[in-house]
């Protein structure tokens, strides 16, 4: 029985469903498939290459398994905290909670090399079958604009398969006549929608995997998501008072968090289950499992 092993940020996992929780559904259909979404909120590289390095010492991968990944952006911080277990604040370059760490530690130089260094480190390890980019322009490549030889190569780089683009939201928009059916949401959460995602693995991940069409059962999962997106948009419209809306938005969240993860259970595993994690950054057991296995394995 083939697997597929998925790996990446909030763009990978996240409150509703997204390309990799709509990919793993395909195959687990289409095949019968065991799958895992091994991405979390807020990684950044060298976490995706721990996550794959303890996904292989608890699994072991082998040449029929399918591995995607959606490398994050480069101006993460990947640490674990004795107090807190596992950073887990985004961008450091504009993350409120990392201003101190970021103005104390923050080397252009250092994120570049040790960004090379993992992404480099996993194509040499693994069998990766797909592989995409979140854009850098806003973040690391902004920084470097100084730098004639580190914009242009942070702005370019591996264009193919870039994730989520100013231009993919436009033409999302443009399909729905020209208006955002998001817009509210967006105001609380600038994360894509279910059809966003879906656009996307359907133009870049499904064509390299050999793919033709996605599994229409895993299409209608995603769409029954995106509706509800599109009437909690609609229940915003309707109230003005802002604090209001905002708690109706994260009160709904609360909600569907627990439902996509009763979905999804039923199909796949996640990053709490690589980790041993009671909650989502906890992952002090699983990193005490992931050195056993390593002990084991070393002659």
């Amino acid at each position: 029985m083939r697997r597929i092993f998925t790996f990446g940020c909030s763009l990978t996992s996240y409150e509703w469903p997204t390309w990799a929780d709509a990919l793993c559904l395909h195959y687990h259909l289409e095949e019968g498939c065991k799958t895992y979404n091994y991405g979390s909120v807020g990684m950044g590289n060298e976490h995706v290459v721990q996550a794959l390095a303890a996904a292989d010492l608890k699994h072991t991968f082998t040449d029929d398994d399918i591995i995607c990944v959606l490398w994050s952006s480069w101006s993460r911080e990947d640490r674990i905290w004795e107090d807190r277990g596992w950073g887990h604040h985004g961008n450091v370059l504009n993350s409120k909670v990392s201003v101190t760490f970021a103005k104390d530690h923050f080397s252009l130089e250092n994120y570049i090399m040790k960004n090379i260094t993992a992404i480099h480190s996993a194509n040499k390890a693994y069998n990766i079958n797909f592989q995409g980019n979140v854009q850098q322009v806003d973040d690391v490549g902004t920084v470097a604009e100084g730098d004639g030889l580190l914009h242009t190569f942070l702005t370019s780089m591996d264009q193919t398969n870039i994730a989520f683009t100013n231009a993919d939201r436009e033409a999302f928009c443009k399909a729905n006549n020209d208006i955002d059916p998001m817009e509210l949401i967006r105001f609380h959460d600038g994360h894509p929608s279910p059809a966003e995602h879906v656009s996307y693995l359907k133009s870049k991940v499904l064509p390299e995997l050999g793919i033709s069409s996605l599994n229409p059962k895993a299409e209608l999962w995603m769409q029954d998501w995106t509706n509800r997106l599109l009437n909690l948009n609609l229940k915003l419209t309707g109230n003005a008072d802002k604090e209001d809306a905002s708690g109706i938005f994260w009160d709904t969240m609360g909600k569907w968090q627990k439902l996509r993860d009763s979905e999804m259970s039923s199909f796949q595993e996640n990053y709490k289950d690589l980790w041993e994690a009671r909650k989502m950054w906890s992952v002090e057991s699983g990193v005490h499992s992931m050195l056993c296995r390593y002990l084991e394995s070393t002659p």
